[in-house]
């Protein structure tokens, strides 16, 4: 027992503690998975489809409509191309009972894009050791789940989580594949990864802008990176991807149907987008930031300082990187900065929100390594030889170190985490499961669904719900059977009319 004590190392103790939070944090918001239904745009998408698989319709003759909505909605209303496809496949249409895959769907897709995001740059390209990559990569991914901005929209509505998180979830392992066939050896391997990647990279392009958007950019400062460096077949490889992932942009960018959509709302110009979007750029960083989440990365300092420290980078120019690195996160919000002249609705927001977790990591990194060449330059002058110096330190106060790094944090987290318990995702979940809410709610809804699948009724009429949970009832339906979503509910179960009665 001792020596298995013994081998429980600070770096390891913490990696269990933080997987075990993650753990910890993600077990409610799955566990609630029954209480999903359809809601909303869900029932437009997947009208056709569905009426496909209730006549006894093949899954060949499913997919055939999917992609002949894609085809319809190209012309007449947008032109994400993939995603249109996916909508029309939402497991709804299958029946209702398996909307409960829906999180499923959406949310572990995320966590895993962003751990192996984290786990590529962190092992292949940091050389980190596997308690820090997971101490990173499992911290980082635990905050960005607890603070979703509209979790309903991100994770518990499949349209518009397909949409938006999902090729996001997407968007990270595509760029986590192409920092792996950046490093490739063998030919045969680089071209199966850029046969792979120029697919997904397309494909993406069907999606939402700013996910795509964001992959082209990376793709392009990869390719602008391997030129400089004269690795001219990194560059053909690479250049190829980017090729395809803009062709694929642009295809979504030229559908006819923007023009139908533009037509009903005032934009702004190209240019007034963007300044636009560098100010509420600036404005949503500082709206994310939380004292959990400053806590968080404080608690990472020490573990990110130890990878920018033992990088073989110069970090000469920590303002340019801020700058370019900002200047992607912004370009994020332009499509919709551009076409609504808002920063959208909550489903887009939250690829925002995702995204501000990669930028302060990222800048965190270079500029604690820009401060470690600082230091290092400093003590040279002062005929002290710093590696010696650090590498002394490290080893006599590592252990105590990281002991007062988690003791400190863990405290302050405590702490702070208890002020803003209730608007955490894992809590939102949490609180109805214990006290009976999500049973009520899940009661409530089945019996709605039972009569919208009740032949004899023809005009539904509804009790308002008693339990209101924000995690579940974006997109419900009201008292006017006039208006949407009433209509479509009435229209995809057969329905004269489908409304609330007080």
């Amino acid at each position: 027992m001792k020596k298995f004590f013994a081998k429980i190392t600070p770096q390891r103790f913490i990696s269990i503690g933080v997987v075990a939070a993650f753990i910890c944090c993600l077990i409610p918001l799955l566990s609630i998975a029954n209480c999903t239904f359809p809601k909303a745009d869900d029932f437009i998408f997947t009208l056709e489809t569905h009426k496909i698989w209730v006549n006894g319709g093949s899954l060949g003759q499913i997919l055939s409509c999917a992609a002949r909505l894609a085809k319809d909605y190209y012309t007449s209303w947008q032109g994400s191309f993939s995603a249109l496809f996916l909508m029309a496949l939402a497991p709804s249409l299958w029946g209702e009972s398996f909307y409960t895959l829906t999180p499923f769907i959406l949310l572990l897709p995320l966590l895993f894009g962003n751990i192996y995001l984290f786990w590529v740059i962190c092992r292949r390209y940091l050389h980190a050791d596997i308690h820090s990559t997971i101490i990173i990569s499992f911290t980082v991914t635990t905050l960005l789940m607890l603070y979703v901005p509209i979790p309903a929209q991100a994770f518990y509505w499949y349209n518009g989580g397909i949409y938006y998180t999902f090729f996001y979830s997407i968007m990270l392992f595509l760029c986590a594949r192409c920092l792996v066939l950046y490093r490739c050896q063998k030919t045969g391997s680089a071209v199966l990864h850029t046969v792979c990647l120029s697919i997904g990279g397309f494909l993406l392009g069907g999606g939402n802008f700013s996910s795509s958007m964001v992959f082209c950019a990376v793709l392009l400062l990869l390719v602008l990176f391997t030129v400089f460096k004269k690795q001219y077949k990194h560059t053909a490889f690479l250049g190829c991807v980017t090729l395809f992932s803009l062709a694929g942009l642009f295809v979504n960018i030229a559908a006819p149907g923007y023009g139908v959509r533009q037509a009903l709302v005032e934009s702004y110009s190209p240019l007034q987008a963007i300044e636009k979007s560098i100010v509420a750029g600036a404005d949503l960083l500082l709206e994310y930031t939380n004292w959990p989440i400053i806590v968080g990365f404080l608690f990472l300092l020490p573990f990110i300082y130890n990878l920018a420290a033992k990088a073989s980078l110069n970090f000469r120019f920590p303002l340019i990187f801020t700058g370019i690195s900002f200047g992607i996160f912004a370009m994020m919000i332009c499509p919709t900065m551009y076409s609504l002249r808002i920063i959208g609705p909550g489903r887009i927001s939250n690829l925002y929100y995702y995204a501000y977790f990669w930028f302060i990591a990222c800048n965190l990194f270079y500029w604690s390594g820009w401060a470690h060449k600082q230091i290092c330059t400093f003590l040279k002058t002062q005929g002290i030889n710093a590696d010696k110096l650090y590498s002394s330190l490290k080893s006599k106060l590592r252990s105590c170190l990281l002991r007062f790094t988690v003791i400190i944090c863990s405290v302050l987290f405590i702490c702070i985490l208890q002020a803003n318990v209730y608007i955490t995702t894992t809590i939102i979940a949490l609180g109805p499961l214990m006290h009976g809410g999500a049973a009520s709610f899940r009661t409530q809804m089945q019996s709605r669904f039972d009569l919208y699948q009740d032949a004899s009724v023809a005009n539904v009429e509804v009790p308002a719900l008693t339990f209101e949970w924000p995690m579940m009832t974006y997109g419900d339906i009201g008292t006017d059977a006039d208006v949407f979503p009433n209509t479509a509910i009435a229209e995809y179960y057969g329905k004269d009319s489908v409304k609330v009665i007080e």
